[in-house]
């Protein structure tokens, strides 16, 4: 029997109209041209989309804009809905996407003017295919997946040379020698905070604000799913010859991927330090269950990463990293030693200490996306009782947090339950991907399918 509490939950989590952004200024989706609101740098875009929140959801909203790696949850959940005209809005989402993608040959952070120099997380196939499931609408599918094939080739996995047949020239991804890719583009974004924003975990310790000099466990589990993904769809048109192409190249990315990032000693995923030239295994994160969603991972490896699975749960659900992997508050003293040796200016230290300091992407804190793929990657793996457990927990915990504050958060703290604070903007709620994830875990939880 659904609790009251939990009824009330799923009846805000579903109200999809409030987190709706409808056109303000027609444009022509088949002649892309760039207009934007003057004063907030929005890019006005063809169709209706949903936002992580609006003035409809919170007064205090911030992030009413079309954004790239929110809308893989909110794509699932208004996909399973079963209601067409969520359905619909999902397809709108992507078709938003494409129009964007037409504008600047990638697809940026968010909708926004004061945005173009990044990307996030790539997920579009995944979005593609979810909305297809629906609609069965081939042809669509065919354009928006020849869409992603020139964001995977001209975006993410091009080597210099390849940059010579791409409108986009700033887009470098790709580690020479490798077909594995870090977040930051080597030219434009990559200084530290803008290639940890492309990551879509601004700010974590993970990257030490250096996550343009890290082969990301993260990007090439995306990019590995995008090869099967393209795989699969070459099956569906019997299509042997490309099929057996993306096949080889997901090999060959699992081959490097077991090379770089995997650690045998350990069982985990860890991100590839490309300066110190090792895996940085002194941070353990729940990126590393990435893998297993994907199907990246050998069976072997995902029985060996699913042990970690007590190191990040907690009464409320999953946090972004093992308490182990939390910074230490400030710099030691022996390190601050060595810095007055070196009598370097007194505006360092704090700016170091800085670095150490907890971020929100790190523990004790909680992100929908990040669990979801732990919990997907351990469904997937045969692992639904472990995940049930975890999913009624999560459901807990936001249904209390609804019951106060009558909103779901951006993130939570996975030490309290509650919100999990302020770092380098305003505390969020609304929430977009918050909510999907309620829709998807309730659904799995009723019939025992997972969008």
């Amino acid at each position: 029997m659904v609790s009251d509490s939990l009824k009330s939950l799923l009846a805000y989590a579903s109200d999809w109209e409030r987190l709706t952004v409808y056109p303000t200024k027609k444009v022509n989706p088949k002649k892309p041209s760039l207009t934007f609101d003057k004063d907030s740098g929005q890019i006005y875009l063809p169709y209706p989309f949903v936002a992580p929140n609006t003035k409809k959801s919170n007064k205090n909203a911030h992030l009413e804009r079309l954004f790239y790696w929110d809308s893989l949850l909110i794509i699932k959940a208004l996909t399973s809905s079963g209601n067409k005209k969520l359905i619909n809005l999902a397809r709108a989402q992507v078709d938003n996407f494409d129009y964007l993608f037409k504008l600047f040959s990638f697809i940026p952070n968010e909708a926004d003017i004061t945005f173009l120099s990044r990307s996030q997380p790539p997920f579009l196939t995944t979005m593609i295919l979810d909305v297809f499931k629906e609609t069965k609408d081939k042809k669509w599918l065919l354009q928006k997946i020849k869409l992603a094939k020139e964001e995977y080739r001209c975006v993410w996995t091009r080597t210099a040379q390849e940059a010579i047949g791409c409108a986009v020239r700033f887009a470098n991804h790709r580690v020479d020698g490798t077909v594995l890719c870090h977040f930051g583009d080597r030219d434009v974004a990559n200084d530290g905070y803008a290639a940890e924003a492309e990551s879509g975990m601004d700010c974590t310790r993970q990257y030490g604000s250096r996550a343009g000099r890290f082969l990301s466990v993260m990007l090439n589990s995306c990019l590995y799913k995008y090869e099967v993904d393209f795989a699969e769809v070459a099956r569906m048109f019997k299509n042997k010859k490309e099929e057996n192409y993306w096949l080889a190249a997901a090999k060959t990315r699992k081959a490097q991927m077991n090379k770089y990032l995997w650690d045998d000693k350990r069982g985990y995923y860890f991100d590839y330090d490309l300066d110190l030239k090792r895996k940085n295994t002194d941070y353990f994160g729940l990126t590393g269950f990435m893998p297993l969603w994907t199907g990246a991972a050998s069976e072997e490896q995902a029985a060996l990463v699913n042990n970690y699975l007590p190191s990040f749960k907690t009464p409320f659900g999953l946090t972004t990293a093992t308490k182990n992997s939390a910074p230490p508050k400030k710099v030691s003293a022996q390190i601050a030693a060595l810095l007055d040796k070196a009598n370097l200016p007194p505006i360092v230290l704090p700016r170091i200490n800085d670095l150490f300091k907890p971020k929100q992407w790190d523990y004790p804190n909680i992100w929908a996306p990040l669990e979801y793929f732990a919990l997907a990657g351990l469904v997937k793996n045969g692992n639904a009782e472990q995940a049930s457990k975890v999913m009624k927990d999560i459901l807990s915990t936001l249904a209390k947090y609804y019951k106060k504050y009558k909103t779901l958060p951006e993130k939570i703290n996975g030490l309290t339950g509650d919100t999990g604070g302020s770092f380098h903007y305003k505390d969020q709620a609304g929430f977009g991907w918050t909510n999907a994830l309620v829709v998807i875990l309730e659904r799995y939880l009723k019939i025992r399918a997972l969008a």
